[in-house]
C-alpha cells in the first residue's frame, strides 16, 4: 500500500483513547524508634540502615539519622522483612530485623548500644512513576488512512469491552500497516503487559518510543514495566535518559522522582519532585515524598512544612494521607 508510509504526515487529527498506564505503587511504610546508651540516655548520630531482605534483584538500603532525643524515622519502605544496622563511632554496632506492612507506622522499643567499637554509614532509597494523558494518533485523509482509522476505533472498542485478544489482533495489523503510529505500539505494548509478556511490552513500547519520541507516556510507562520487572536501573536510564527533553511535565518529573527514590538516589529524586511539585500542582504526592526526604535527613522544620502542606492540599482519598497526618502528629510533638 502505497500510503503506508505518508500516514503520519497528513493533518486529519484522530483523538487516541489509550489506557491508563500501570502506576507503580509508591512504597509508603514508616519505621521509628529510638536508640540510647547502656545507661539509657539518648545517642544522637547514630547512623540507621535498612536493608530490604524480601525478594528482588537489586539490593534495597535506606539511611536515616537519630536527632537529638535519640529518635529516627524513615518514610518510603517496602512492606516486608528488613535488616536494621545501627552505626555510631565509639560503639558497638546494633541491629536487629522487623517486618513491616504496608502503608503502616513499625514503632521499635528502645535499642541500646554498647560504647567501644567505631560503626559507618551509607545507603538511601525511595517510590513509583506515573503515566501522562495521552496525545493524539495523526492519521491521513486519504482513503487507506481512513481505513487504518476505522480499525483504530474497533481496536479501541474492543479493548474498552475487554476483548483483548481481539484488540491485540487489530492493533497487530495496524501497526502493520501503518509502523509509524505511536500510539497503536503503546496500546499494543499495554495489551502485551497485560498478558504477562513482558518482552513484548517492551519491545512495542520502545517502538512507540521512536517513532513518537514526543510522548512522555511512553518513556513513564516503559519505565514502569521495566521497574515491576525488578530492572530498576533500566527503568531509571530511560527517564535519565529523556529529562532533558521533558523538563516541563509535571507528570514525567513525578515518574523520574519516584523512579529515583525506590533505588536510593535521593539528590535525584528531590530535584525531580521539587520540579513536579511546581510543574504539576494537582498531583500532591510530590509533597509528600518531599516532606519524607526531609525527614531522612533530620530536617524537620522542612518536614514539616511539607507535609502541612501536602494535607492541606490533598484530596481525602489521597493515598499518604493518612501517613502523613500520623507523622505531623509526631513530629510535631517531638519539636
Amino acid at each position: 500500500m502505497e500510503a503506508k508510509g505518508r500516514v503520519l504526515a497528513a493533518a486529519a487529527l484522530m483523538t487516541a483513547l489509550w489506557p491508563a498506564a500501570v502506576l507503580a505503587q509508591l512504597d509508603a511504610s514508616t519505621l521509628r524508634g529510638t536508640v540510647v546508651d547502656e545507661g539509657g540516655q539518648p545517642l544522637a548520630g547514630v547512623t540507621v540502615e535498612m536493608e530490604f531482605k524480601g525478594e528482588g534483584r537489586q539490593k534495597v538500603v535506606k539511611t536515616a539519622t537519630t536527632d537529638k532525643k535519640g529518635a529516627y524515622i524513615r518514610v518510603g519502605l517496602k512492606p516486608g522483612p528488613w535488616r536494621v544496622t545501627l552505626r555510631k563511632d565509639g560503639y558497638k554496632p546494633g541491629g536487629f530485623d522487623t517486618q513491616l506492612s504496608g502503608g503502616g507506622i513499625s514503632e521499635i522499643p528502645p535499642v541500646h548500644l554498647t560504647a567501644s567499637a567505631a560503626g559507618a554509614a551509607s545507603g538511601g532509597t525511595a517510590p513509583g512513576a506515573a503515566p501522562g494523558p495521552p496525545p493524539a494518533a495523526v492519521l491521513g485523509a486519504d482513503e487507506a488512512s481512513k481505513q487504518i482509522s476505522a480499525a483504530y476505533g474497533k481496536a479501541l472498542d474492543a479493548l474498552r469491552a475487554g476483548r483483548s485478544a481481539e484488540a491485540e489482533d487489530l492493533f497487530k495489523a495496524i501497526v502493520a500497516a501503518a509502523p509509524n503510529l505511536g500510539p497503536a505500539h503503546y496500546n499494543l505494548a499495554y495489551l502485551y503487559d497485560k498478558k504477562g509478556d513482558v518482552a513484548g511490552a517492551e519491545a512495542e513500547y520502545r517502538r512507540a518510543i521512536e517513532v513518537e519520541p514526543g510522548a512522555s507516556d511512553s518513556y513513564v510507562a516503559l519505565a514502569t514495566l521495566l521497574a515491576r520487572a525488578q530492572r530498576e536501573e533500566d527503568a531509571l536510564k530511560v527517564l535519565t535518559d529523556a529529562a532533558g527533553r521533558f523538563a516541563e511535565d509535571g507528570r514525567f518529573q513525578f515518574a523520574l522522582g519516584a523512579t529515583a527514590f525506590n533505588m536510593g538516589r535521593t539528590a535525584e529524586a528531590e530535584a525531580a519532585f521539587a520540579k513536579a511539585a511546581l510543574l504539576d500542582p494537582a498531583n500532591a504526592e510530590s509533597l509528600f515524598y518531599l516532606g519524607s526526604l526531609a525527614l531522612s535527613r533530620n530536617d524537620v522544620r522542612a518536614a514539616v512544612e511539607r507535609l502541612e502542606k501536602y494535607v492541606s492540599v490533598a484530596p481525602e482519598s489521597a493515598p499518604n494521607r493518612g501517613a502523613a497526618t500520623a507523622l505531623l502528629a509526631t513530629l510535631k510533638k517531638t519539636k
